[in-house]
């Protein structure tokens, strides 16, 4: 049996980026981090990626897109609007949409990446 694709969405987060994608630089990292991680059968497609700005509204529309259809993504990760400030949503806009919480795999993703970032 042949392994199945793992396809993945990233989703950067930030007023500014939407208005000048060349602002970002999180969403090539991204990329680069899946490709770096794929070895053997376990190859990571980026299947989408995507800039909005901070507005429920829109994590939530490409979120959705990626999630109800029959060719889902197996992972969305997102970078931006985490913060304190009024306009930061994004962790609200997920939440409203969840069907289950898994909140150890944020835990885990943190340190994580944490640890690659110390290598």
């Amino acid at each position: 049996m042949a392994a199945s694709p793992l396809t993945a969405a990233i989703l950067i987060v930030s007023d500014t980026a939407a208005r000048d994608p060349s602002s970002d630089a999180t969403g090539d990292i991204l990329t680069d981090t899946f490709q770096s991680a794929s070895s053997g059968a376990d190859k990571w497609t980026i299947a989408a990626k995507t800039i909005v700005p901070d507005s429920i509204q829109n994590i939530q529309r490409s979120i959705l897109q990626w999630t109800d259809q029959d060719d889902a993504v197996n992972l969305i990760v997102t970078s931006g609007g985490t913060g304190f400030a009024v306009k930061d949503v994004t962790p609200e806009a997920v939440t409203q949409i969840l069907h289950r919480h898994a909140p150890g795999l944020v835990y885990e993703s943190s340190s994580t990446l944490f640890w690659l970032e110390k290598k």
